[in-house]
């Protein structure tokens, strides 16, 4: 059975680019996430922390087929949540700047890879996604706390669709010393626990911003036993079962009206969910334009020095 949204809150994650798997009660990332019209630049990772998500990053630059591209590992706390990712970008614009100080485009779906991972919590798995082709690979645990990253390990293989550019990806991966294995001439497996990459200057605030995170989820879980929910389905946080918990003993009659009202919040919060989406879509559509025109300017500047 496919899962749809049905609650506000459901609504609200498909908004925001995820979607709910029953089987492993996770939130993972959809292929049209909003995200991907976003793409992908570092100061994304050093604003995670002061966001509450401390958060292992680990960036491979790799040139194949004349573009640079960049795939990132990712895995931590975030939030509410305990989860990883792996993403695919790729430099379209081409501008001559520091790796670190340049946009990288999500790829298309031509450029998707074959991507899996399983993600371990102190020697314990606690999700798993794919074999599934994707731009964003992600899985994320609701009402887990982890407060040191180095108590995950994820465990991870990438198919290519060309030996070369398996080949490019894997000499990045090895030159940060990690250990690879390959089941053929497309795939490559390795395994990330501690990044070997220098972190964002952001995590100085780990540890305040790791006691809010479990005081999140503390709070969360105690909302779960409130409400009665044993998942972490979206579609269970509703008006309804709130006014259930509350007014369990009212008379029929104003349950009746109490559900009335929370179907009619429901409709405007859901309203309200799509046209924020709207107009971040314009939002993000300009900042594009306005780094490929600042990027433009730096090219041209330079090749004017160079005369």
């Amino acid at each position: 059975m496919t899962w749809a949204p049905t609650s506000v809150l459901a609504n609200g994650v498909v908004a925001a680019g995820f979607l709910y798997d029953p089987a492993q009660d996770i939130i993972y990332s959809r292929l049209d996430a909003l995200q991907r019209k976003a793409g992908y630049a570092w100061a994304f990772d050093e604003a995670a922390a002061p966001l509450g998500m401390i958060i292992d990053c680990e960036p491979f630059y790799f040139q194949y087929a004349g573009k640079l591209w960049m795939i990132e590992l990712w895995k931590g706390q975030y939030d509410l949540e305990t989860g990883a990712e792996i993403g695919v970008y790729r430099d379209d614009v081409g501008a001559s700047l520091p790796l670190r100080a340049r946009w990288y485009a999500c790829v298309d779906a031509a450029d998707q890879l074959t991507m899996k991972f399983t993600l371990y919590r102190n020697g314990r798995e606690l999700l798993h996604r794919g074999p599934e082709s994707h731009w964003w690979l992600t899985g994320f645990k609701w009402g887990v706390f982890t407060a040191l990253t180095s108590d995950l390990t994820m465990e991870l293989e990438i198919v290519f669709p060309k030996k070369e550019m398996r080949d490019a990806f894997k000499q990045a991966v090895r030159e940060k010393g990690y250990a690879t294995t390959e089941k053929d001439s497309f795939s490559i497996a390795f395994t990330f626990e501690s990044p070997r990459t220098e972190q964002p200057l952001s995590r100085w605030a780990e540890g305040i911003e790791q006691l809010k995170n479990e005081r999140l989820v503390a709070k969360y879980n105690e909302l779960k036993q409130w409400l009665r929910i044993p998942s972490n389905d979206p579609n269970a946080f509703t008006g309804e079962a709130a006014l259930e918990a509350l007014i369990s003993r009212v008379p029929v009659a104003y349950r009746v009206v109490g559900r009335m009202a929370a179907n009619i919040l429901q409709q405007r919060a859901i309203d309200t969910v799509r046209r924020v989406q709207s107009e971040a879509d314009a939002a993000i559509e300009q900042a594009k334009q306005t780094y490929r025109e600042v990027t433009e300017f730096v090219e041209k500047l330079r090749k004017w020095r160079m005369h």
